[in-house]
């Protein structure tokens, strides 16, 4: 097979999965979940951190409001969906 024809189709099957994958995420946007922070984000008030479906190197993260302490798991809410990321609120409750 030509490498072109493998990037075409690669693109293609890309191209389809992204409303699949919008639609998956979709469904945790105004529900709670407690959130694992791997790590703040030098020079804004966000952290980054992972769910319980957000494998490393597969899946993408969840951006949360506020500075955390990474290690820390932190009650948020999801917000909103960028992207194959979420954007969470804490809702005040480090575990």
């Amino acid at each position: 097979m030509k490498k072109s024809l493998a990037v075409s189709r690669k693109n293609k099957v890309e191209e389809l999965q992204i409303p699949i994958t919008a639609a998956r995420l979709d469904r945790f946007v105004g529900r709670r979940m407690d959130i694992l922070i791997e790590e703040n984000v030098e020079g804004a008030d966000l952290s980054l951190g992972r769910g319980w479906m957000q494998a490393p190197d597969i899946d993408g993260l969840t951006v949360v409001h506020g500075t955390h302490q990474p290690g820390t798991f932190v009650a948020c809410e999801i917000v909103k969906v960028n992207g194959v990321d979420l954007e969470a609120r804490p809702l005040g409750v480090t575990l």
